[in-house]
Formats: structure tokens, C-alpha cells, sequence
């Protein structure tokens, strides 16, 4: 006997843990998750599930990880305007109360998590630049003398004229 069809709706599930489907992946056809608490849907959740879901009636965060998790499922075609934001990483924008699939046709939710990512390469870059900078400097400062004393004894010896 083959489990094709799961319907967990109803049942105040706020959470999927990590690997929830595992060994359904081949068998399993639909998912039924409506009507919970789910506001965060992580991609490791469903551990490579792909199948029809019903994701309709949950107070949804959209968020990178939702945007992320949505392209594994393939939502049930009525109920795409009913998955809603509820919160969002865009509050802003006017995202909250406007369905997901109208949100992730405009906006990247991602590009935050990005665009911190770039800024923290820019600062790590910019204090190994300052780095290298006053190390160079340290030197030269410190060698100075040094540098001084050679240059004089290359002047005191006697060239060659060609």
C-alpha cells in the first residue's frame, strides 16, 4: 500500500521539521497543509518532496525561504490568490494581505539576504585593504634608516662608465 495523498489541514501545524516527508518523495502526489499555522515553509522541510499542494489559509511570513520552497511545489491552481501574506520582509512595499504568487512575480525576497551578504564582503574587503595599507606604511616608516644606509653605500661605490 502506497501513501498518495496526505491531508494534514486543520490540525494547527506551525512548523514542518526537517525532513517531516522523508520516504515519501516517490509516492506521495498531494499535500494538503490549509487551515494550519504554518507561517514559514523551510526548503529542507520538504527534502525534495515534490508534489499538488494546498497551502491556502495559514498567516504566511514571505520570506526568502517561502520564495524558495514554492518553485517544489506545485500549488493547486484555485488556491494560488489564497496564499497570503500575512507578514512579510517587504512590509513597506504593501506586501501584507497580497497573495504570494502576485508578490514573487515583483520582487525579489531574497535580494535582502544578498544585498547583506555583499555588504559584509565589502567591509571584510575594505579592512584587509586598511590592513595591507598600515602594513605598508608600518614599513616603510620603520625602514626608513635602513633604506637610507644602503642607498649611501650603492652611492659610494665605484661605477662603471661604459
Amino acid at each position: 500500500m502506497v501513501l498518495s495523498d496526505l491531508d494534514l489541514s486543520h490540525n494547527q501545524l506551525s512548523v514542518l521539521e526537517v525532513g517531516c516527508f522523508r520516504g515519501l518523495s516517490s509516492s506521495l502526489r498531494f499535500l494538503d497543509l490549509s487551515s494550519n499555522q504554518l507561517s514559514s515553509l523551510d526548503p529542507a522541510s520538504l527534502g525534495g518532496l515534490r508534489v499538488q499542494a494546498n497551502l491556502t489559509h495559514n498567516p504566511w511570513h514571505c520570506d526568502c525561504k517561502l520564495q524558495v520552497s514554492m518553485p517544489q511545489l506545485d500549488l493547486d491552481p484555485s488556491s494560488l490568490a489564497e496564499v497570503v501574506c500575512h507578514t512579510s520582509d517587504l512590509p513597506d512595499l504593501g506586501a501584507v494581505g497580497v497573495p504570494f504568487v502576485m508578490l514573487a512575480e515583483d520582487w525579489d525576497l531574497c535580494l535582502s539576504l544578498r544585498r547583506t551578504t555583499d555588504v559584509a564582503m565589502l567591509v571584510t574587503m575594505f579592512v584587509w585593504f586598511s590592513m595591507v595599507i598600515a602594513y605598508l606604511v608600518y614599513y616603510v616608516r620603520h625602514n626608513q634608516e635602513d633604506a637610507r644606509r644602503h642607498m649611501e653605500y650603492l652611492k659610494s661605490l665605484p661605477s662603471r662608465q661604459v
